[in-house]
């Protein structure tokens, strides 16, 4: 045993590439070896030489029998030249050995020798059979009957021999039928096993796309498709019909389990799915199923009609509905209505013909819709339905869309009630006609005065009505420090002093503010003296230096509710109409003036001209103003321009119309820009120390220098005007939307424009 033992282990390599049969074995062992699952030679020699002796029911003769067969084979083994070996040793065997299980690799060659190692008498015409019918090594495809006629038999027959293959295939790489003649490795059973547990893995069908995907992965290799089509009927699946006769999609190269599905079935099922092809619409898979089970009056399993869905590659699903991809649709319209239906509101057309090509730019023949080829088509199909003028659509059966604007809409609502409305009833009522229609809009189209009445806050009716129009509401004017000084100024560089009660009445009347406030802040600021005259009962106002009042902004005790109400209207007034929530606000607020939030929102609550609204748990704080003059004009004279200066603002303020509102802002701009420059210019001349060459490169640096060296304090305010400026000069060219919104901000910005730029040229004429 011992010297059997060496030699097994000296010629190892040469016995593993033989199997058991070549050793002669006792039947009787050779029957407790395949009870073993033992096929190879060298399990068998090992099994004989240590175990043999201890198995129940083998006698001696037996185990003597087979130790004198497994010597007789080492003795073969051990004086076989090398050319001997090569001739026993079949490439093909080799070739297995070396793919190390792998199946893509192997499997061709599985075939080959299942057919060359065949005793039967027509092996040859069996492998003809097989390439033929799947296509194997360039063969193209044929049919039962083209096959059958070839080789004069019947079809049935035909069947039949790729039948047993597929069968002997299967039993042969499971590892539950021995070959005779060749040897298949056992790493490769086990694969293919794991394989077959692999594909039972996916619910329904395995697509052409999966299984490469899978062999790739284990493998880094796939089959070609004839091999890959033997290998799943090997493996217990039937391929897929790719076309059926009477539909037209298009199905995906897939097997089906036999096991679990029926051919007949997916024909039927194929047939009842048309109609879904035809329809740009979603549907339920719960309501495909059933409709599908009517039609096909056959009993189809939920499970095999998904299958045959998932095979179809127009189709796709989507939280259990099932749609035609956008991109599989037939006409420019069908798309449309995929779209409408998915957002579920109207859109503008050409926001529909971008989504259109965007979503079908992947098919290999894609080619861009036009709008006015999508816009001809929508105009014809009674599905769509045109949203009034705005060029949006909607579809027919949303039933909440008429194609009525906005306008329309307003005056009819205001014909049935027979009277005026508050702006609350006609945006609840509007929404039954237009349910897009935007409050903004809504607000827009009621300041029409050709068309509607404000009869009072809030309530409007119809212009042919002839009903009284509410008087307009007076604008409030925020008059800062640096105003409120320079209307001081001018009093007293005309009479100083001059009588409190003449001062109060003059400055009440050129800034709006009522006496007491004026009374108020005049006592605020340090270098005016209210001061008794001797002998009089009347008080006067005085100042010693009327130059310090230019300090008045940095030296005024102004009170902290105006600071953080100011700063309030200074930050939503250049953005009227725009929501801001009431924390975003506090943080702006408090970069220029410092308080504590039950301060801040104490001050915010006493302000009439802002409003707040809740929206969930967020509070938002908003300026609302809606320009409704046709011209907005400004109190000029309050800066006291020079008369150079006003001629060259009358251009820009004949031009703040709605109409030309951003030339007029570009007018204002450079000449906001040009006035700044001059006064930095003459400053340099004067202390060259404090105006460099680069403070004077851009309006950006000039400001810069402004609030540096403290000539203003509201550097913000100069940003803003600079922000404009550029938008003005480098932006495009507003469309009738932006130039409403430019207009309700107009009265702000250009406001705010004229008083820096007054302010920069009478500081330039002083030096």
């Amino acid at each position: 045993m011992r010297g059997l033992k060496a030699q097994i282990h000296r010629l190892e390599e040469r016995i593993d590439l033989f199997r058991m049969d070549a050793i002669n074995l006792p039947k009787r062992v050779v029957s407790l070896l395949k009870t073993e699952g033992i096929n190879s030679a060298g399990s068998a020699l090992n099994f004989v030489v240590d175990r043999l002796v201890e198995q129940p029911g083998i006698g001696a003769i037996t185990i003597k029998g087979a130790i004198e067969a497994a010597g007789t084979f080492l003795a073969k083994l051990d004086v076989m030249t090398e050319e001997d070996f090569a001739q026993l040793n079949d490439p093909g065997e080799r070739f297995l050995r070396e793919t190390n299980g792998n199946i893509a690799k192997a499997f061709p060659t599985i075939v080959e020798l299942y057919h060359s190692k065949s005793v039967a008498a027509a092996r040859g015409r069996n492998l003809d059979v097989i390439q033929k019918r799947f296509g194997l090594n360039g063969s193209p495809e044929y049919t039962l009957d083209e096959i059958g006629t070839y080789y004069d038999v019947t079809r049935e027959r035909i069947r039949q021999i790729e039948a047993k293959t597929i069968k002997q295939l299967d039993k042969i790489l499971s590892g539950s039928l021995t070959t005779k003649y060749w040897m298949l490795p056992q790493v490769i059973s086990d694969n293919y096993l794991r394989l077959r547990e692999r594909l039972g893995d996916f619910d329904l069908l395995v697509t052409e796309r999966q299984i490469n995907f899978l062999l790739t992965g284990e493998y880094g290799a796939t089959l070609e498709s004839g091999y890959l089509n033997l290998l799943m009927e090997t493996l217990g699946y039937a391929k897929l019909m790719e076309s059926v006769l009477g539909f037209r999609g298009t199905i995906e190269k897939s097997w089906y389990e036999k096991s679990r599905y029926k051919k007949s079935d997916f024909e039927a099922i194929f047939k009842s799915l048309n109609a879904i092809l035809d329809s740009p619409s979603q549907y339920p898979l719960f309501d495909i199923l059933v409709s599908i089970k009517k039609k096909a009056k056959l009993k189809i399993s939920n499970e095999e009609i998904s299958a045959a869905i998932a095979a179809v590659s127009d189709f796709e699903i989507k939280d259990d509905v099932i749609s035609v991809k956008i991109e599989c649709l037939g006409s420019a319209a069908d798309k449309a209505f995929r779209i409408l239906d998915v957002h579920g509101k109207p859109l503008h057309f050409s926001k529909i013909a971008r989504e259109i090509n965007l979503l079908s730019k992947e098919q290999p023949d894609f080619s861009p819709i036009s709008e006015r080829n999508l816009t001809n088509q929508m105009v014809s199909d009674p599905r769509f339905i045109p949203i009034g003028k705005s060029g949006e659509w909607g579809l027919s059966n949303w039933g909440n869309y008429k194609n009525i604007t906005i306008v329309e809409a307003l005056e009819q609502i205001l014909h049935k009630s027979g009277k005026p409305l508050t702006l609350y009833e006609l945006r609840s009522e509007i929404k039954t006609l237009r349910s897009d229609a935007s409050d903004r809009s809504i607000m827009v189209y009621l300041h029409d005065a050709n068309l509607f009445t404000r009869v009072s806050k809030g309530i409007f009716g119809l212009k042919k009505w002839r009903l009284t129009a509410a008087p307009k509401r007076e604008r409030k004017k925020i008059v800062g420090n640096n105003e409120f000084a320079a209307a001081v100024k001018s009093i007293l560089i005309a009479e100083n002093p001059t009588p409190l009660k003449n001062a109060i009445s003059i400055i009440s009347d050129r800034t709006n503010l009522s006496e007491v406030t004026v009374r108020q802040r005049l006592a605020a600021i340090e270098v005016v003296q209210i001061r008794g005259v001797s002998g009089k009962h009347h008080s006067e106002v005085y100042c010693e230096n009327i130059e310090l009042l230019d300090l008045v902004t940095s030296n005024c005790r102004t009170l902290l509710r105006d600071q953080i109400q100011d700063e309030i209207r200074a930050i939503l007034y250049e953005r009227p109409n725009q929501p801001l929530r009431k924390g975003e606000l506090f943080k702006l607020v408090t970069k220029n003036v410092k308080c504590l939030k039950p301060t801040f929102y104490q001050y915010l609550e006493k302000m009439d001209d802002i409003d707040t609204e809740k929206n969930g748990n967020n509070i938002f704080v908003i300026y609302r103003h809606l320009e409704v003059d046709s011209r907005i004009d400004f109190n000029v004279q309050q800066y006291s321009p020079s008369p150079d200066l006003m001629q060259k603002l009358s251009r820009a303020l004949s031009k703040v119309t709605l109409e030309e509102v951003d030339i007029a802002l570009f007018e204002f701009g450079v000449l906001f820009e040009n006035a700044i420059r001059a006064y930095l210019v003459a400053l340099r001349k004067k202390a060259p120390a404090r105006v460099s060459g680069n403070d004077l490169s851009k309006l950006a640096a000039m400001i810069d220098c402004a609030v540096r060296e403290k000539i203003v304090t509201k550097g913000h305010h100069l940003n803003v005007l600079r922000e404009e400026r550029n938008n003005r000069a480098h932006g495009n060219i507003p469309s009738k939307a932006e130039r409403e919104a430019l207009y309700n901000k107009a009265h702000y910005i250009a406001d705010l424009f004229l008083k820096y730029i007054c302010f920069f040229d009478n500081e330039a004429r002083k030096i």
